[in-house]
């Protein structure tokens, strides 16, 4: 399990707001996932935590790595 904290640090609603959890940086993307919350809307200032459940073996001894993307969202470079 991994807990996930997404700020909306623009002046805009950021809508859609959609997490993905990668095996790697550049890796494939981690299925299945069990996201506490995805697809959901940021107002300007807000945070939101979600949690993400997965088994980690799925992992393949991989660091697992989020990206974000959504709707008036500047998508995160891999972290």
């Amino acid at each position: 399990m991994q807990r996930i904290t997404v700020t909306n640090p623009g002046p805009g609603l950021a809508l859609a707001v959609h997490l993905r959890i990668t095996k790697g940086r550049g890796g494939e993307e981690l299925l299945p996932v069990l996201w506490e919350d995805n697809y959901f809307a940021l107002m300007p200032g807000e945070k939101r935590e979600v949690t993400a459940t997965y088994r980690e073996d799925d992992m393949e001894g991989e660091h697992p790595v989020i990206e974000v993307d959504g709707w008036n969202v500047n998508s995160s470079a891999p972290r």
